[in-house]
């Protein structure tokens, strides 16, 4: 019984391995399979020999049986010791054809094995060779990039030669592009915006503005509507950096007390001076609407007007808002309410929401269509300093602490775009084409962040002139800017920099600027594909 055990075992094993043979399980599963196999034979040679040491003990015993019957039965002793002999070679032939049949199975699983460890030893020699190709690649590359940042470096230091140091600039851009390094660096960045404006210098795109201009909309046609705080607006027309007078409401608001406003979408100008409020149509300048009494006492510094003939909302230096209802040509004082703080700034979102207003302090404060109004307290006890639009039914919140949030109007709800650096966002803008946000902070630093930037790149980031008073985004990849020296042309991305340095430039490498600035051989055509 026991050998006949031991044979359905190997039979098992033998039917386990074909199993997993024929379903071609996985390399490393086959040779955890074959370990044990090997432990399974060991235990079967070994129970084989217990068996031939039972049989001994066993033909010991049948032994003296024998030599007892041959005395009482000489004839049935013989008989006995024949079917004996026959019993014991037909079991020895069974065992040993099982036992060999096991041996070449064996044989045939070691080979397996060997194939195995011999495949597994080459693939690990690939694995190792891969490995060694990809490190040499890496290494490659970031030697690259660290040549093509020295490259921006030096750059900065030509001088007398603008189109050298400009295409300095430009390879060391493409080559940190081509190298899969951040285009966005800081060196990078400089090295460009530095060969711009030595490329520009007394030519650089723009237009004068004086008053300077507070508030910019762009126009369908692509154009810039630039309204001042004394009632100028003007249209800046951005191919060919022309302007012309849209219309100047200046004589008809005190010169020491007056402040012009634009409201409704660009469409009105609200007038408040120590007269009254009244409001303005741009097109024509005809006074649509207005209120010779005001509560206000102080400057006039923020405005705002749900559609064309909605609420009106004003506010001052001294905290008072003032929300306003149009009764045909008069405006109606809805009421006024004085807060601690001194308005900044007032905006409407797309759709028409609500009004809201900023001024300084912890709470945003809501106009709701209907003229009621409310307050939605910022976070983390950070004050409202600048707002922009964003998309339809929210606005942009800038902090005087650097935080940039979203801000769903109807629903008073706050969520955080970038954490507080603790400097205050004096402009910000949005472009819903590119889905970027722009922001300029106090220490004159423009920040461009959103998918636009291009993946796998840092936020944009460069030194500005100038604080805006505001900014608009226009096409390939410019910023428009208000600032003290008139409306101008930002770009917030390094190729769209580069592009127009090549543009400016001209020319490519002579062979000496090539090989004393760059490298050996044929020059590079660094500006091809702008």
């Amino acid at each position: 019984m026991r050998r006949s055990v031991l044979i359905a075992l190997a039979a098992t094993v033998f039917a386990t391995l074909a199993v997993l043979l024929f379903r071609e399980q996985g390399r490393a599963e086959l040779s955890k399979e074959l370990d044990r196999i090997q432990v399974r034979y060991d235990s079967l040679a070994l129970e084989f020999r217990m068996l031939a040491n039972l049989e001994a003990s066993v033909r010991s015993d049948y032994e003296d049986m024998l030599t007892d019957l041959k005395q009482t039965d000489p004839e049935l002793e013989r008989r006995y010791r024949e079917q004996l002999r026959q019993t014991e070679l037909a079991q020895t032939r069974e065992r040993e054809a099982t036992f060999q049949a096991f041996q070449a199975k064996l044989s045939k699983d070691e080979a397996k094995k060997e194939q195995y460890r011999a495949e597994q030893s080459e693939k690990q020699t690939k694995q190792a060779l891969d490995s060694l190709a990809v490190s040499k690649r890496e290494v490659e590359r970031r030697m690259n990039q660290q040549e093509a940042s020295l490259l921006a470096q030096n750059s900065m230091a030509i001088t007398g030669d603008p189109a050298l140091r400009g295409l300095m600039a430009v390879h060391a851009q493409r080559a940190l592009e081509q190298a899969g390094g951040d285009v966005n660096s800081q060196e990078t960045v400089e090295a460009l915006s530095g060969a711009l404006e030595v490329l520009q210098l007394n030519k650089a795109p723009g237009v004068q503005l004086d008053p300077v201009a507070r508030t910019l909309i762009k126009e369908t046609s692509g154009s810039v509507l630039a309204f001042d705080e004394k009632g100028h607006v003007n249209r800046v027309h951005v191919r060919g950096w022309t302007k012309e007078q849209v219309l100047d409401a200046s004589s008809r608001v005190d010169h020491f007390t007056g402040r012009v406003h634009a409201v409704a979408e660009g469409s009105q100008l609200v007038l408040a001076d120590k007269d009254g409020v009244r409001v303005v149509a741009v097109k024509d300048g005809i006074e649509l609407t207005g209120a010779r009494r005001s509560p206000h006492e102080d400057h006039v510094r923020a405005a705002a007007r749900i559609g064309a003939n909605g609420i009106l909302a004003t506010g001052d230096l001294k905290g008072v808002l003032a929300i306003w209802r149009a009764d045909g040509e008069k405006l109606e004082l809805l009421g006024s309410h004085e807060g601690s703080g001194r308005y900044r700034m007032m905006l409407v979102p797309a759709g028409n929401a609500g009004i809201v207003a900023v001024d300084g302090t912890s709470d945003l404060h809501r106009v709701a269509p209907d003229g009621t109004l409310s307050t939605i307290r910022i976070p983390g006890n950070e004050h409202g300093w600048t707002l922009a639009h964003y998309k339809p039914g929210q606005l942009l919140l800038g902090t005087k602490e650097g935080g940039v949030w979203s801000l769903d109007v109807a629903g008073g709800k706050l969520s955080s775009i970038r954490s507080a650096d603790g400097q205050p966002v004096e402009c910000l803008a949005y472009d819903e084409r590119e889905q970027v946000i722009a922001a300029v902070n106090a220490v004159k630093m423009l920040t461009v962040q959103g998918k636009g930037t291009g993946a796998g790149n840092r936020e944009f980031r460069m030194q500005l002139r100038h604080i805006p008073n505001a900014m608009v985004f226009g096409k390939e990849e410019k910023l428009y800017i208000s600032s003290s020296d008139g409306v101008w042309p930002v770009f917030w991305s390094s190729r769209a920099m580069a592009a127009r340095i090549c543009e400016l430039v001209g020319r490519t490498w002579t062979q000496q600027e090539w090989e004393q600035h760059v490298g050996v051989g044929m020059p590079e055509p660094t500006c091809s594909g702008f």
